[in-house]
């Protein structure tokens, strides 16, 4: 392993993160159809290498953790308790000083590059160090919950549309004692077919828990198209959210709004399709472990060519199998009302039966969500034809680890295996794969 900057270690971190990551990104690649051979053979070499360092690693901490709970070391008045925190030691060490130190490098690599590339860099500049000198002023005195805090991170995403990296910052401070105000900027540049394009989003964002059980977000903005923040082509942007958590009085209640950019594909970038949706969710238990589930939603997009509109509905119902895992079963169907859009791929209706798996545990030191799903997919083409029944596959996990007192690190994947797109896609198969990892430091003294 090379150390990268002195006593960091950040160029062997960097190493085996890109080698852990090569099998998703080589996916990401076949399921793009990018061009050149697969490289699978290096790919899972360097994975092999990158998962025996890591091995090497646990095993050593499990060893010392074992020589320093024998005998013979606590007969040396070495306390026991000092062995068996070794690997966690290691672990929140590794993350607090390398981990953090690499993303802080990344990040302000990709900064400078958004600065000294851009054609508005003294904008840029000014409104990035206004941002942090605020935040520099607000920190002082103020705790945990009330200090400001930023976040920083990328993406990567493939589909059968073709692929998308992005990198984003963002920046937040207390409001008052249940409210939280921020801003956020968003640079992404898709390609497909040997085509490329950039977009930008810059927006206000807010939260707030006016109750214990109940929580609202929401952000608003303008996109972009292009690497120019305010060019020709720029749209305003909004979402809304508001949920009700489980408590004892009840169930789940979440309520949704946006209007959105779909910028999935170069070509809807360049005659982007605006996506207004308002959307429920509910969860009620009725007996013991089983709870009724319904969700609705009513959408218009609208391009340039043409506009449409969506319509869906589902029901199921969900068993809690313990605290933490629960399973469901649920159906949905979703209408177009213009087939013949251009552009992307609008079925006349389409209805899905799939099981599902929800898992939420919470560690000393992180929390891990996983919601899985799968079932059978049919839909109705423009041509009235209605398609059999196929295979269909959804996947969703969440990993928020406290690296460190203030420092959180976010990792969070996405799959899909359909012939219907969560949002739009330009072909009626749609696969797709994301990896988003992000890092928030509250900036307290």
């Amino acid at each position: 392993m090379t150390v990268g900057i002195p006593g960091a270690g950040i160029g062997g971190l960097f190493y085996l993160a890109g080698a852990l990551l090569a099998p998703a990104r080589e996916l990401m690649r076949a399921i793009a159809g990018a061009p050149g051979p697969r490289q699978w053979v290096v790919v899972w070499r360097h994975f092999a290498v990158a998962a025996g360092i890591f091995g090497g690693m646990a095993a050593t901490g499990w060893v010392v953790g074992l020589v320093a709970e024998s005998s013979a070391i606590a007969y040396a008045g070495v306390e026991p308790q000092l062995g068996r925190e070794y690997p966690f030691m290691l672990a929140r060490n590794v993350g607090m000083f390398t981990l953090t130190t690499l993303f802080a490098v990344i990040s302000a690599v990709e900064l400078l590059r958004l600065v000294l590339l851009g054609p508005t860099r003294a904008q840029r500049v000014a409104v990035l160090a206004c941002v942090l000198t605020g935040l520099a002023a607000e920190a002082g005195g103020q705790g945990v919950e009330q200090a400001p805090a930023v976040e920083f991170g990328g993406v990567a995403s493939g589909d059968t549309d073709g692929g998308m990296f992005g990198a984003s910052f963002g920046a937040d401070f207390a409001a008052s004692d249940t409210a939280r105000l921020g801003v956020m900027y968003q640079q992404r540049r898709i390609r497909a077919l040997g085509d490329a394009m950039q977009s930008q989003r810059i927006a206000a964002r807010f939260s707030a828990r006016p109750k214990r059980d109940v929580r609202i977000d929401g952000t608003a903005g303008v996109w972009s198209p292009g690497s120019a923040p305010l060019s020709a082509g720029t749209r305003p942007e909004a979402t809304f959210r508001l949920r009700r958590v489980p408590s004892a009085r009840g169930g789940i209640v979440d309520v949704r709004s946006h209007r959105r950019v779909i910028d999935v594909t170069p070509d809807l970038i360049r005659v982007p399709v605006v996506h207004s949706q308002i959307s429920t969710a509910v969860d009620v238990p009725v007996a013991g472990p089983l709870s009724i589930r319904a969700q609705g939603r009513v959408a218009a997009l609208s391009r340039a060519t043409d506009s449409n509109r969506r319509v869906g509905v589902g029901g199921g119902v969900g068993i809690a199998l313990s605290p933490s895992i629960k399973v469901s079963g649920q159906w949905h169907h979703q209408r177009h009302s213009n087939p013949f859009v251009t552009g992307y791929f609008a079925p006349r209706s389409a209805d899905s039966v799939e099981m599902g798996l929800e898992i939420e545990r919470e560690f000393a030191h992180a929390t891990l969500s996983l919601d899985l799903g799968g079932g059978v997919q049919r839909v109705e083409r423009a041509d009235a034809l209605l398609a059999p029944w196929a295979p269909t596959f959804r996947g969703w996990g969440l990993l928020a680890w406290e690296v460190a007192p203030r420092r959180q690190f976010l990792l969070e994947l996405e799959a899909y295996d359909s012939q219907l797109a969560s949002t739009v896609s330009s072909t009626e198969t749609w696969r797709y794969i994301a990896v988003t990892a992000s890092m928030r430091m509250v900036l307290s003294h």
